[in-house]
């Protein structure tokens, strides 16, 4: 089974106009892809679509003994792909800390596990969160930003994981294991200037698609 998502900007959800999101508005995202993209697109389903929302983050996820995991917590975009797997984590850690705070007659210390729980897990997906919102950002950049990008992109050598190592390591049980985030590289510091014509000409056009 095959599951397959087009992700585009739609200028008439920006316009704030009702009808958004159609299947013309699909057509004409993704007319400028290459020939297997193309030949994809009139495969999918023409009669669902839905806007992506996330949720600034929130770093209270415990009140008395009652604690928010998963989506409740940190509902984030799609583009980083960790959605599910922060939930998941979100149980592993709230167990591990349970698991450590559980005396030999079966109490558990549950105001110490978890705030310990609390401790961690917020600013990981803040992490996460936020950086899922700048790369649907980086995908859907249009003119020079998107030469800048690509530029960037391709000079970056393709065994080189240094943007995403800090989200697919071990999962942190305490803060000091949290790793530290990637350096980001600003845009504006990738020079364009040799670029062809017809490369600057091909980047004015509409945002670049995506699919997910």
């Amino acid at each position: 089974m095959l599951n397959q998502v087009a992700v585009f900007e739609s200028p008439k959800a920006l316009a704030g106009e009702e009808d958004w999101g159609t299947p013309d508005e699909l057509d004409h995202a993704f007319a400028a892809t290459c020939p297997d993209v193309q030949a994809g697109i009139p495969l999918m389903w023409r009669d669902r679509w839905w806007r992506m929302f996330d949720r600034d983050p929130i770093m209270t996820w415990v009140d008395g003994n009652i604690a928010l995991l998963g989506d409740a917590a940190h509902p984030p975009l799609q583009y980083m792909a960790q959605g599910a797997v922060m939930a998941i984590e979100d149980g592993w850690v709230l167990a591990k800390h349970v698991a450590a705070r559980r005396a030999d007659d079966g109490s558990i210390d549950w105001r110490g596990a978890l705030a310990a729980y609390e401790a961690v897990r917020p600013e990981h997906c803040r992490r996460v969160l936020t950086t899922a919102r700048a790369w649907g950002e980086l995908w859907h950049l249009d003119g020079v930003a998107r030469l800048r990008r690509n530029t960037l992109l391709r000079a970056r050598d393709t065994h080189d994981y240094s943007f995403t190592d800090w989200i697919y390591g071990p999962t942190a049980l305490t803060p000091e294991e949290e790793p530290p985030m990637f350096t980001p590289i600003p845009l504006d510091s990738v020079d364009v200037s040799g670029l062809t014509d017809s490369a600057r000409s091909a980047a004015s056009g509409n945002a670049t698609p995506t699919t997910a």
